[in-house]
């Protein structure tokens, strides 16, 4: 009996250390009165679980800083639940209460587990029990104490709960002898217990507040150095360069004022709150008063607000310029391993908020009857009001704020009859010693001459290439021979357009998250396996660490309810494209959803098509058999329109030479038989209609067409060979051309 509870025991102290490891990844010595004896390890055990459960952790060795460590200890304890029957002290390291400290731990343990999404203790086998059992020297000690009855917690000393039921007991006797002297010893005795426990209890909460009080001050004056410092490096590192750009003419005139704004009134209006706030916070105790200085942001409201509502503008603008190689590589070049302007610009639309989290974190920790309690709940307010009407007037003049339009700023050219649309990108351009402008839509490409649009380009048909002639040109393809040469700068020939044209293509054509495999989250309730050095020192370690990280927590809370439900992920959806039966061909392609449209217009995606039966030359209707799956690729000549119920793709041509039946024949692989080729009704032998357009060795381009099988043959040009061979050459020749036969 008593082995059992001593293998008993074990379980439960090896689970404990494996769990602690888990959550330190340090080593922890079976020796948890030693191991854990100066109280830094349990600190930072209950700072890497939750970072506000512990305000700071004293490393040193000074006995002091040891129990205070201990004491805040315990009452991270006592905020988890942890029963005040299983809390441990400074002495129970002291005397080797291993029983005491193990049971307080595993219960802060299992607290964790309750309001933390971290892993539960692990389950040890008696095996491994009974191997430690047999090590442990101080065997008969340990089932002692064991055996010992449980103790509460009370002010300096332990008081048996035997005691507690001795003077009830006593209080309720009616005997005689009853000793009044006795009683009033022992009513006093228990008080002064009592009195002793609930002043501790407030003594400790106390300090545990000022202790998080002083950082929360700290963080307020160190982020807020931080946030002036790199305003001004923003200012000296990036404006310089965008006012040379600038004057090279690669960007446009106005670009430094729409990405800067007002930046430098900004920093020095904070440079003015940071010594204020410096000053206040000087030498500062724990109930001192010092949140008057934040009655200066009440003047932030003009100066942020300029800044937030052309704040749009500006992330616009960078992103533009950012599309011209030279501009970029020389803000890469300013920008080295710091981080790059965007990041410096949108601080100071994060700084606003941070104050009312910092008002809030400071607030948390002051106590009732603190000097700073009024004027902080004042300077809240105050700060909150500022945030919300910045952010009120940004969203206003966002939403008032109108894209101008193409043909409502320049007219409609002659024969012009596309669509109209925001204006997205303007540059200057020369144009055969003409003075133009190329205009950007999110579907086409413009140039306007005086005023008017005389030239439209659908960018999924274009194509811009960097002339090679001249290094300030570059080339608009349209087709086969439509070519138009615009002339910009040597540093930037293209103005950018070549990256935002191809930008906006892979939008449009990317992937939609419904298509993305859903994984499984991975909660944290598992333990890893524990691959850590265990010659290295933990609380040198974990000290590393915590100057490294700043904050050290892992874990956040659970919900009220923890829900096991998983979402299964499903594969990608394929369709099948049925294709017609001999001597037929398409005519339109229905997709059996709206959803399915970002699927089709991904860049070579596995969909599926079900195409419409159509009736045959006697009225009867065909059916369609033998579905394969096909990879399909939109290309230049199909336009898709459709409605919230059906999506049909038209062909601008209807007959079998098309973009859709091209896309099939890739989708087919030739069959071989006893690994030989077969042959058509020829006597050819059959390529497929890839291998074709590679142009393989051996075939002459202009028997190209000859060399697919009858079924394809028929399928592409919906014609057999013979009556193939009939057609005049320069329809031969156009034919195989189209199909990219020649």
């Amino acid at each position: 009996m008593e082995k059992e509870i001593l293998v008993e025991f074990f379980q439960k102290k090896l689970s404990l250390i494996r769990w602690i490891e888990s959550i330190l990844k340090v080593p922890i010595d079976s020796d948890l009165c030693v191991s854990l004896a100066g109280g830094t390890i349990l600190c930072y055990l209950a700072k890497t679980i939750d970072d506000d459960l512990i305000p700071t952790i004293h490393d040193s060795k000074n006995p002091y800083k040891q129990r205070e460590n201990f004491s805040m200890f315990i009452v991270s304890c006592r905020e988890l639940r942890v029963p005040l029957l299983k809390l441990v002290s400074f002495e129970d390291f002291a005397k080797h209460n291993i029983v005491q400290i193990v049971e307080c731990l595993t219960s802060f343990a299992e607290q964790c587990y309750k309001q933390y999404v971290v892993a539960p203790l692990p389950s040890v086998t008696i095996a491994d029990a009974r191997a430690a059992l047999e090590k442990e020297k101080n065997g008969d000690q340990l089932l002692k104490q064991l055996k010992t009855p449980k103790q509460i917690l009370v002010g300096k000393v332990r008081v048996s709960a035997e005691v507690f039921r001795r003077t009830l007991k006593l209080l309720m006797s009616t005997n005689k002898s009853f000793n009044m002297d006795q009683f009033e010893e022992t009513v006093a005795k228990a008080q002064a217990y009592f009195r002793r426990f609930s002043a501790k209890n407030t003594m400790n909460s106390l300090r545990k507040k000022a202790a998080f009080r002083l950082k929360v001050i700290n963080e307020m004056v160190t982020t807020e150095t931080d946030y002036v410092g790199y305003l001004y490096e923003c200012i000296k590192k990036f404006k310089p360069l965008i006012n040379k750009f600038v004057q090279e003419g690669v960007i446009a005139a106005d670009s430094e004022h729409v990405i800067f704004n007002n930046i430098e009134e900004i920093a020095d209006f904070n440079q003015g709150f940071l010594d204020k706030l410096k000053t206040s916070a000087q030498d500062i105790k724990a109930n001192g008063s010092f949140l008057s200085v934040y009655k200066i942001l009440e003047g932030a409201l003009e100066v942020y607000k300029t800044y937030m509502i052309s704040y749009s503008l500006s992330i616009q603008r960078v992103e533009q310029i950012l599309c011209i190689d030279y501009v970029k590589q020389g803000l890469d070049e300013a920008k080295g391993n710091d981080k790059d302007m965007s990041s410096y610009l949108i601080m100071p639309v994060q700084r606003l908020p941070r104050y009312v989290l910092l008002l809030n974190e400071l607030k948390k920790h002051t106590w009732e009857g603190h000097p700073d309690g009024k004027t902080l709940d004042e300077m809240m307010v105050l700060v909150k009001r500022v945030t919300t009407e910045i952010n009120e007037s940004k969203n206003k003049a966002d939403a008032e704020r109108k894209t101008p339009q193409l043909f409502e700023k320049y007219k409609r050219g002659k024969f012009l009859t596309t669509q109209d649309g925001d204006i997205l990108y303007e540059r200057d351009f020369t144009l055969k010693k003409t003075q133009v402008l190329g205009v950007l839509t999110p579907s086409n490409f413009v140039i306007v001459n005086n005023g008017i649009a005389k030239m439209v380009f659908p960018l999924q048909r274009i194509k811009l290439l960097l002339c090679n002639q001249h290094k300030d040109c570059f080339k608009i393809k349209a087709g086969i021979r439509t070519k138009v040469k615009l002339q910009g700068t040597v540093l930037s020939p293209d103005g950018g357009l070549i990256k935002m044209i191809n930008e906006m293509k892979k939008k449009s054509f990317a992937q939609q998250s419904m298509l993305l495999d859903q994984k499984k989250d991975n909660t944290g309730e598992t333990l890893d396996e524990l691959t850590f050095d265990r010659n290295i020192d933990p609380e040198e370690e974990l000290k590393k660490r915590r100057i490294a990280q700043g904050r050290m927590s892992i874990c956040v809370r659970r919900p009220v309810v923890i829900s096991d439900t998983s979402v299964s992920s499903d594969n990608i959806k394929k369709v099948e494209i049925r294709q017609p039966p001999e001597g037929k061909r398409y005519s339109q392609t229905m997709l059996p959803s709206l959803k399915e449209k970002d699927m089709l217009m991904s860049d070579r995606m596995s969909v599926s098509v079900r195409p419409r039966s159509r009736k045959t030359s006697t009225g009867s209707t065909g059916s369609f058999s033998n579905p394969k799956l096909v990879t399909l690729a939109l290309g230049s000549q199909e336009k898709v329109t459709g409605s919230s119920s059906d999506l049909v793709i038209n062909n601008q041509k209807s007959t079998g030479n098309n973009a859709l039946t091209r896309a099939v024949l890739r989708g087919k692989n030739v069959e071989m038989v006893d690994g030989k080729r077969k042959k058509n009704s020829l006597g050819l032998d059959v390529y497929s209609f890839n291998e074709l357009t590679a142009k393989p060795e051996g075939i002459e381009h202009d028997q190209l067409v000859f060399h697919m099988s009858d079924e394809d043959f028929l399928m592409l040009f919906e014609v057999g060979f013979e009556e193939f061979k009939g057609w005049k050459a320069w329809k031969q020749k156009a034919e195989e051309q189209k199909a990219g036969l020649w």
